[in-house]
């Protein structure tokens, strides 16, 4: 995660997880950062110019994110509180923060959201109904 301006560090003290989906044994992310607080939810990526291949984010709360002010695409899977997935969205675009308005949701039954650099949803196949897996690193 390349971090740009002062928000990056609320992320930094948060724990470091490995993300794997079971039902298609395939790894998501190796080192995915976890937005558990309430400043660490609200800034999420917007201090971010990007992220490598392995990285992500996981927004515990959160059943509906907004890609206003963002600067980089990415892909986004919803979670239940038993890590099944509820929704995926790959290649959601940046948004103009007049379009505040535009929002996606993680459906019913949604409890988080992980968001993963753009292609990784294609790639490993997942897809609502798939099991993961979220280890501490």
């Amino acid at each position: 995660m390349k971090k740009v301006g002062l928000l990056g560090p609320v992320l930094e003290a948060e724990a470091m997880l490995k993300v794997e989906n079971l039902s298609r044994n395939t790894v998501l992310a190796t080192r995915a950062k976890v937005a558990s607080t309430f400043f660490a939810r609200g800034f999420g990526l917007l201090s971010y110019s990007g992220l490598e291949e392995g990285e992500g984010l996981w927004i515990v709360p959160g059943k509906q994110i907004h890609m206003c002010g963002m600067s980089f695409s990415i892909d986004a899977i919803f979670l239940s509180r038993n890590y099944e997935v509820t929704c995926v969205f790959p290649g959601l675009a940046p948004q103009p923060w007049w379009a505040i308005w535009r929002s996606w949701s993680g459906g019913r039954g949604a409890h988080s959201v992980l968001e993963l650099p753009v292609g990784i949803v294609e790639l490993s196949g997942t897809q609502p109904g798939d099991k993961l897996q979220l280890e501490q690193t």
